[in-house]
C-alpha cells in the first residue's frame, strides 16, 4: 500500500498572512511565532521548516514496529 503524500495545508489565516497549517497526512499542527506574523515571507518560511522537520506519527509507528 502507497504512504499518502503529505502536504501542508493553511487552515488560519490573519488577514494575507498564513498563521496555523497542518500536515495533510498526520494532522499535525504548525503555529507561526509572533515575531514572525508581520512578514508574509516569514511566517511561510517558519510553517514550511516545521512541516519539513515533523516527522508523521503513522511514519515513526511504521518504523519503530519494521
Amino acid at each position: 500500500m502507497e504512504a499518502k503524500k503529505r502536504t501542508l495545508k493553511v487552515t488560519k489565516w490573519l488577514g494575507t498572512v498564513p498563521v496555523i497549517a497542518v500536515c495533510s497526512a498526520c494532522t499535525q499542527q504548525f503555529k507561526v511565532p509572533l515575531t514572525a506574523l508581520n512578514r508574509i515571507a516569514e511566517a511561510q518560511q517558519s510553517l514550511q521548516m516545521q512541516f519539513a522537520g515533523h516527522k508523521c506519527a503513522r511514519d515513526q509507528a511504521k518504523s519503530a514496529s519494521g
